[in-house]
Parts: structure tokens; sequence; C-alpha cells
């Protein structure tokens, strides 16, 4: 082994055989580590960009990040004791705030957001395609990060603006179904509207028929009649019974009467 300038391979078990004691998710993410960047390549060769893309691939909302990440900046911090490393790279693994899931579900203990079962099931759906994805656009950072000339790369930087994006949907996607109150359909009785409901409304002034479904804010699709809770024709509907008239105020000011005349599944 060259003592001043070893793979990350050697140098990994070196660090390895040095520690008193390893735990199964640290050497998992050394394995991880050194399968990223590749066993026969220098520690020499690692650079600010490529450790700070590999910190960033880990992600947050997992149960054993802060482990993680500390694992390889224990290592990196005894690359560069050891003269392996030329820089403290270690200060370059950044360990971002995980979101408080718990404070974040108190503060939604009282708002929770009503969401019908389809409208869950294909958020959820997406989210898996969404972490799918994310695994690819990684693979892609560290495929073109390889290229030493970062300014125009490129590829680099349109895997990086991906990943942000994914990044920011995937969050507010699990908030969302973390707070959703999944609306079950067969428990309504049928007989006041709720989220999860068509209705069939009459405009008492022109006899004009129209009907919508009801859904939360997140799954609205004017094109197929989805409207929100919240709109203003959502908010007019929502509890009243069939037969029951109901008054909606548009922005402008203007008030329409309406007639329920059917509430459906």
């Amino acid at each position: 082994m060259s003592t001043e300038n070893p793979t990350i391979g050697e140098a990994l078990d070196k660090y390895l055989n040095s520690l008193h004691k390893i735990n199964e998710v640290d050497r998992r993410e050394l394995s991880n580590f050194k399968r990223w960047f590749g066993d026969d390549t220098r520690t020499s060769s690692l650079r600010e960009n490529n450790v700070a893309d590999y910190g960033e691939s880990l992600s947050p909302s997992d149960t054993d990040y802060r482990e993680r990440a500390e694992a390889i900046k224990g290592f990196l911090s005894h690359a560069r004791k050891e003269g392996w490393l030329s820089e403290n790279l270690a200060a370059k693994v950044k360990i971002r705030k995980a979101r408080n899931v718990s404070a974040t579900a108190r503060q939604h203990e009282v708002k929770k957001v009503p969401m019908t079962r389809d409208g869950f099931e294909t958020m959820r759906k997406e989210l898996e395609e969404l972490k799918t994805r994310r695994v690819k656009v990684i693979e892609d950072i560290r495929r073109a990060a390889a290229d030493k000339d970062l300014k125009e790369n490129a590829p680099y930087h349109a895997a990086r603006e991906q990943k942000s994006y994914l990044d920011g949907r995937i969050m507010e996607i699990e908030e969302t179904l973390k707070v959703a109150n999944v609306i079950d359909e067969k428990q309504n009785d049928g007989l006041r509207v709720n989220v999860g409901n068509t209705v069939k409304l009459k405009d008492i002034e022109s006899g004009e028929e129209v009907k919508y479904a009801l859904v939360s804010p997140r799954e609205v699709d004017p094109f197929e009649g989805k409207i929100s809770n919240s709109s203003p024709m959502g908010k007019a509907v929502m509890g009243h019974r069939q037969g029951d008239t109901v008054e909606v105020t548009v922005p402008s000011g203007r008030k329409f009467h309406y007639l329920i005349k059917e509430i459906s599944r």
C-alpha cells in the first residue's frame, strides 16, 4: 500500500482496521462511498465538489441519515490526519436538518387535510416514481462529475438542477401525505356533502345544471370537474343535504343560488 496516496479501497481498509468497533450502518455507508468513487481511485483525486455531491445524495428523510453522514465525515477526517488528503473534505459533507416530524404533526393536529382515497394513492405512486428518478439522477451527477471541468459541464449542471426539483417535490408530497385525512367514501351516508362526493346542482335563476366532484385543494382538476372543498362553490355546498338551496358568492361579489339535486360517491 502507498501510505502517502492510497486508493480509496486501501484507505478505507486501513481506517476500518484502526477502529475498535464499527456498526453495520457505518460499514454499509463506507462501502457505498467506495463504490461511488471507485475502489481503485486515489484519495488524492477527491475534490470538494464531488465529496459535496456525495453528501447531497444522502436523504435527510432516512432514519439513519445523520449516522451515515457522520460515518463519511469520520473517514475523511481520518484521511486528512494521515496526510492522504491535502484539505479538510469532511467539512464539505453538510448535515442537513431533517424536518421535525413530531412538531409538524402537532402543528397539523387540528388541521388535517381531507383527501380522497384515489388522490392519496395517486400521490403515493408519484412519490415512489420520484424517488426512483432521484436514484438515477444521483448516478447521472456522479458520472458527469468525473469530468473535471464543471464550469462547462452542461450534463452535470442539468442533473443538479433536476435533483433540486425532485428533492423539493418529494418533500412536498411527503408533508402532504403526513397530514392527509383520507375520507372513506363508503362510510359517508350520502346525506351531507363531503370531500369525495359528487354533487349535481341546479342554478335556480337560469335552470342550468352542473356537476362537480369535491376534492382537496391538492387534487383540483377543473377539466375533470374536480373542485376544491375550499373554493367558493365547495365551501357553499359542504355539509349540506340533497334538496338544500345554497348561496355562492364569487370573487366579483355576485351571488348565485343553487339547488342540490343529487349527492353521490
